[in-house]
């Protein structure tokens, strides 16, 4: 990808385009006979509303974004079996609701094969019956955001790590019982769903993951937690609800900046001094656990309004 291709995609994902930077990027396009070039144009100019001949300008964008649609050479059914977001003549969501071999083979052919999915930065196949990650999507190399929940898949392939730009991964509602070492390549990652699969253990790549805000691993088998928890320094939400966690670290208290922990359901009988550290705690959920004893250095959470 070319530099001006990175700073649009940048733009696009952040949600910041520039409209003068625009205008050049469409010249950029068009001088290289792509019609991604003009519809950017076009879509300026229909912003800015200026334009006594706004019908024709209308007419010739619709015009071209069939062109963009047709090209993707996507069947009517395979086309009413998933949600696309076209921005600026490119494609940046896909959401799918049919899970149907044909429709994702389909689907697979385009991104691999298609420059309108270049810019695809969120992808959507929840709930459609997947037995594991088909190996196209290991092709979308700019995505931010994965959703994978609710489904059937049993395990996740080590090329997962190669999504360096990936910050929200929802793997929710699925039959995963272990995570690959490659979970800790995905540096970029702020959001973690694993709630609802048999995880019993977490690798210690995931130390690498420190720019992790949230973290869900509700109703899981996880009995010990592992020290390096406590270099995950950024997290805010921490939800470990419904395992048969019966320790907690010491090391939780290096969560500095964690305002919200989830302990509910476990096997926990007591609990370290160091929880006191988490001086930005606001809530605290302790119930359904075996603890006899809090202890009194707890009174130094003052930001606690919620146990």
């Amino acid at each position: 990808m070319e530099p001006i291709e990175l700073k649009f995609f940048q733009q696009l994902k952040n949600d910041t385009v520039d409209h003068d930077f625009l205008l050049v990027y469409s010249d950029w396009l068009q001088e290289r006979g792509d019609p991604r070039g003009e519809i950017i144009a076009l879509e300026c100019a229909l912003l800015l509303d200026r334009h006594k001949n706004k019908a024709e300008i209308q007419e010739r964008f619709d015009y071209l974004m069939q062109e963009q649609i047709d090209a993707l050479n996507l069947s009517s059914e395979t086309l009413e079996g998933m949600n696309l977001t076209w921005v600026l003549g490119s494609v940046i969501r896909i959401k799918v609701h049919n899970g149907e071999e044909a429709c994702l083979t389909t689907l697979g052919k385009v991104v691999t094969n298609t420059r309108q999915l270049v810019f695809l930065f969120s992808l959507t196949l929840s709930g459609i019956g997947l037995s594991e990650v088909p190996e196209w999507v290991s092709q979308c190399s700019q995505l931010t955001e994965l959703d994978l929940s609710d489904n059937n898949i049993g395990e996740l392939p080590d090329w997962i790590g190669t999504f360096s730009l990936l910050q929200e991964f929802y793997l929710s509602d699925n039959n995963i019982a272990g995570l690959p070492n490659s979970l800790g390549l995905l540096s970029q990652l702020t959001l973690l769903d694993l709630s609802n699969n048999n995880i019993s253990e977490l690798p210690d790549s995931m130390v690498k993951l420190n720019q992790l805000t949230e973290m869900t691993i509700w109703n899981n088998s996880i009995k010990v937690l592992p020290d390096f928890l406590g270099k995950l320094g950024q997290l805010l939400k921490l939800n470990l609800g419904r395992n048969n966690i019966s320790k907690l670290p010491v090391s939780i208290g290096q969560l500095s900046h964690l305002e919200k922990l989830d302990l509910w359901g476990n096997d926990i009988n007591e609990l370290p001094n160091s929880l006191s550290q988490l001086e930005q705690l606001q809530e605290l959920d302790l119930g359904f656990n075996s603890i006899n004893k809090f202890p009194t250095s707890l009174i130094k959470l003052r930001q606690l309004t919620v146990l």
